[in-house]
């Protein structure tokens, strides 16, 4: 009891968030074309510029690399979308500043969505505005809808077709095609781009190993050989009987979308009985650890942070000593107050833990 109250007390640790540090506007060279997503404005309104920038970057709960020379911060989403925020003397004249906004990769959708948010809070003033915290990942509405409408009438046997493809794919030997798997399975967990109905029935399939074994190459493949690829990579961020890490950059990102499928997942888990089977088959005190871990790299990994912080505030709601006995509070705290700083996604994430901790 004195531990848990000298961990309230104490304060979180202080927090220096990245930033523009001497910013050097400059003039792009004679070739240079603008994107086609830039917009203009006076020189002299460049000081509110760059103080807007950093708040909506805040409050789009973006993961930024500030430059000051040129005058660059480079992006990355929630959804996996990654572009840079350019701030350039105009060409024709130095009395104008130019403020171009270029995608790197990721969704152009998305990107479009994130571009003109950004656009309407530097130069209208308006809000940003956020359909809650992103988890999904980078699937048009055109996509969504035909996902709603492959579910909408035969859920159970479509849920199963889909999971096959979906086991087929992780099992290839093609690091994209196992991506693109994850990223399927991400959408489907997800009850804003699926039927809810169907959500929970692919959630349980997913996270607790429900259904039947499937035949691949003339192989049985166990019901729960997707959790098993799941929780390999959340927990040991590599892929499930690879010895090798192959290309470390698709396994980040495997391991990041795993993350937010167990992040959508885990949401729609009913009773303590299910994540118990959750928990029990991820080794539960391996998988607090690596959220753990998360938690404490908030600083570098804000929207791993994010996730994780989700993933162990639907934990403890089922499971309460499962995560109390495992987690500080003064971490939780300390991603808090970078979110604060940085990041609002997380900062509200970490606070709902925050809370579920301190009820105890």
């Amino acid at each position: 009891m004195e531990r848990v109250t000298a961990e309230l007390i104490e304060q979180p640790e202080t927090y220096i968030p990245e930033t523009w540090k001497v910013p050097k506007i400059t003039r792009p060279g004679m070739f240079f074309r603008p994107a086609a997503t830039h917009r203009c404005c006076a020189m002299e309104q460049l000081d509110q510029i760059l103080a807007r920038s950093i708040a909506t970057f805040k409050e789009l709960s973006l993961k930024v690399t500030y430059q000051d020379s040129p005058v660059r911060a480079c992006c990355y989403t929630m959804e996996q979308v990654e572009f840079t925020v350019n701030l350039w003397e105009h060409r024709n004249n130095q009395k104008e500043l130019m403020v171009e906004i270029q995608r790197t990769s990721g969704d152009s959708e998305i990107f479009y969505r994130y571009a003109r948010s950004i656009f309407a809070a530097l130069f209208d003033g308006a809000s940003t505005e956020r359909d809650g915290v992103a988890l999904a990942p980078c699937f048009s509405s055109h996509h969504t809808s035909n996902l709603m409408r492959l579910f909408e009438h035969q859920s159970e046997e479509a849920t199963q077709d889909v999971l096959a493809i979906v086991v087929n794919s992780l099992s290839s030997h093609t690091f994209s095609e196992k991506l693109m798997a994850l990223q399927t399975l991400a959408t489907l967990v997800n009850p804003t781009t699926t039927l809810p109905s169907s959500a929970k029935e692919v959630a349980k399939a997913v996270l607790l190993g429900e259904g039947s074994s499937m035949a691949l190459n003339g192989n049985r493949i166990g019901h729960d050989f997707i959790q098993k690829q799941l929780m390999c990579l959340v927990i040991s961020r590599r892929w499930l009987n690879e010895t090798k890490d192959g290309n470390r950059c698709l396994v980040d990102k495997a391991q990041y979308l795993a993350l937010e499928i167990l992040a959508n997942g885990v949401q729609l888990l009913e009773n303590s009985q299910e994540m118990n089977r959750l928990t029990g088959a991820s080794n539960g005190s391996l998988l607090i650890q690596s959220l753990g871990e998360r938690i404490k790299n908030a600083a570098t990994e804000p929207h791993e942070a994010c996730l994780a912080a989700r993933v162990l505030c639907c934990i403890d709601r089922l499971q309460p000593t499962v995560v109390r006995t495992r987690l500080g509070i003064q971490e939780v705290r300390v991603a808090e107050t970078i979110g604060r700083d940085s990041h609002a996604a997380l900062e509200v994430e970490s606070q709902k833990l925050r809370f579920a901790l301190e009820v105890a």
